[in-house]
């Protein structure tokens, strides 16, 4: 993630899947990690945040495929 806040500058990284569900021990360990690990000028603003649709988001993107086809 350091090396893409650098090149893109992104404002949010987004968690989904399965992992997403470990809650604040996973986040707080890569937001550790990240600000750790990245200028200070590339983390300014951003957000390390859970994907609101967590492990239903492949489901919810099939099936918005599928009614766009």
């Amino acid at each position: 993630m350091a090396l893409v806040s650098v090149i893109i500058n992104p404002r949010r990284f987004i968690v989904g899947g399965g992992v997403s569900k470990a809650g604040d021990i996973l986040f707080d360990a890569i937001r550790k990690n990240y600000y750790e690990c990245t200028q200070e000028a590339a983390t300014e603003g951003v957000d390390i945040v859970p994907a609101v649709l967590g492990n239903d988001a492949g489901v919810v993107g099939a099936a918005g495929l599928n009614l766009h086809s």
